[in-house]
């Protein structure tokens, strides 16, 4: 299974081995999508006319991440349905 679709990004910082993060993530939370509330937070103070484009996201519980003091809130997105 393959997915893509567009994306702008908004903000990039320096920490480690930033994919295998995301994609451990993604496959520990089954999801399509996740994003840092930092992130997320900060998109809607830039596009706030766009509330619509966070619909599909939901918060969920901190994540522990290896090598951060402090677990992160995170949103994700749902899997399409196949």
């Amino acid at each position: 299974m393959e997915w893509s679709d567009d994306a702008i990004v908004l903000s990039v910082r320096p920490h480690g081995e930033t994919s295998a993060i995301v994609e451990a993530l993604t496959r520990a939370l089954d999801c399509a999508l996740v994003a840092s509330d930092d992130l997320v937070s900060q998109a809607r103070t830039e596009l706030d006319s766009a509330e619509a484009v966070f619909r599909p996201l939901m918060a969920q519980a901190p994540q522990t991440i290896r090598g951060l003091e402090q677990p992160i809130a995170v949103w994700t997105q749902a899997r399409a349905e196949e």
